[in-house]
């Protein structure tokens, strides 16, 4: 069934854009066009099977659930990301793992648990992300400044993991992409998958939720975005030369 795959994405809950499709299926598309295999996988409803995928690399896609809700499959998904992390502490050929936004989150509080905070405010719209490592291999032909899609409302947080960057503004002091070194895993808190179009289509999709339930103000994110197009879907192909 995965002979021909050379990437699994996982894909948390949430939808992008008018057809309904989630967050991975932008990730999918993406890698198609880099010309690799991509299998797309439904994270909530194959939590229970996860063990039994091959060893593939993994993108695990942002979603719209906090890593840190009581929620059964969000358990069942860390319990998986630990069993990985402790596999391939053991192993010279670890299998390495992406996570985007949620991702990111699940990664970080499968590591050490508090490191995901809420965040208030959320960081919604375009990012200013200042690369600490900017010759690092997941940022391969990046400047050390660039700009990307955030959409979050949650924050990592920690001192355990290698920190490519970090993001200070006001009071606020959170991780925006990091590695892992001895279990393989990556994260970015920002969505690199995405572009304006869908972005766009993003906000309009949760307005209600951006503006009763945490307050923002969509005519502002709007008026910050960027023109012309933001790209760095080669974020994505930079992972997967990484892996091999």
């Amino acid at each position: 069934m995965y002979s021909d795959v050379d990437v699994i994405v996982l894909e948390a809950d949430g939808a992008v854009d008018d057809s309904n499709h989630g967050y991975g299926h932008h990730i999918m598309n993406n890698l198609q066009k880099f010309g690799y295999n991509t299998a797309l996988i439904s994270l909530a409803e194959n939590v229970d099977h996860l063990h039994e995928l091959p060893e593939k690399p993994i993108i695990i896609s942002g979603g719209m659930t906090e890593v840190t809700a009581d929620i059964d499959w969000i358990v069942k998904a860390k319990n998986f990301m630990k069993t990985k992390m402790n596999e391939n502490r053991k192993k010279r050929d670890k299998t390495k793992i992406l996570g985007i936004c949620f991702g990111a989150q699940l990664i970080a509080e499968s590591n050490k648990e508090g490191s995901v905070t809420f965040l208030k405010p959320p960081q919604m719209g375009i990012s200013e992300i200042n690369l600490e490592q900017p010759d690092h291999s997941l940022f391969k032909g990046f400047d050390s400044t660039l700009h990307a899609f955030s959409f979050h409302y949650n924050q990592i947080k920690t001192d355990n993991v290698n920190i490519i960057s970090s993001h200070q503004k006001g009071d606020r002091d959170f991780v925006q992409a990091f590695e892992i070194p001895d279990v393989g895993c990556y994260g970015v808190q920002f969505h690199p998958e995405i572009q304006l179009s869908a972005f766009n289509h993003l906000i309009g999709k949760y307005k209600s939720l951006l503006e009763e339930d945490l307050g923002v103000e969509i005519k502002e994110i709007i008026e910050g975005l960027p023109t012309p197009e933001v790209d760095n879907t080669k974020l994505l192909k930079n992972f997967m030369e990484m892996v091999g």
